[in-house]
């Protein structure tokens, strides 16, 4: 599955014990899904901290 297919829900992501090639090259809106995803997930998991980047 493409990142597109995923973060659309037309597909599921990989399963656990697949590997992932992820090539970080083309839109910039794909770098922000996948940040927002990361994010999202490190939430979930009570790991990272928020901090203002402007201030």
């Amino acid at each position: 599955a493409t990142l597109g297919e995923i973060v659309v829900g037309a597909k599921e992501g990989r399963e656990a014990g697949e590997i992932t090639v992820f090539d970080s090259t083309g839109l910039a809106i794909q770098d922000i899904a996948t940040a927002r995803m990361l994010f999202e997930a490190a939430k979930r998991e009570g790991i990272g901290y928020e901090f203002d980047m402007l201030g």
